[in-house]
């Protein structure tokens, strides 16, 4: 099963974090619209990707936008749907190579490269 899971909102490391150290998952980050890591997004190592995640329209009780990682795991499981649609049989672990294939690399600020290290979860 494929599953895309938010890195979390506290701008913190996420290796002490759930679901992110669970292996099988796809860890999702949020960016904001300059092209930066949203600044209440998690990050670190076990993080696998980013995707947009800050006022971003959608159904919401309490007004027109929904914010941070509530919309950034949504776009990856989009994503995912395609790819699996496209190429069917692809494992979860293959899967996350594939998506972080599609990374733009050296566009987001606010992150550094040891965020795409191996994981590092406690």
């Amino acid at each position: 099963m494929h599953v895309a899971a938010a890195v979390g909102n506290n701008n913190a490391d996420g290796k002490n974090t759930s679901p992110e150290c669970t292996p099988g998952f796809v860890a999702v980050g949020a960016s904001a619209i300059n092209d930066a890591r949203d600044a209440f997004s998690n990050f670190g190592p076990v993080q696998d990707i980013f995707a947009p995640g800050e006022d971003i329209i959608s159904a919401w009780i309490a007004s027109n936008t929904a914010f941070e990682w509530l919309q950034a795991a949504p776009h990856i499981s989009g994503l995912i749907a395609y790819l699996i649609g496209r190429d069917r049989k692809v494992s979860p672990a293959e899967m996350t190579v594939r998506l972080q294939g599609l990374n733009l690399k050296g566009i987001l600020t606010g992150i550094s490269a040891s965020f795409f290290v191996d994981s590092q979860c406690l």
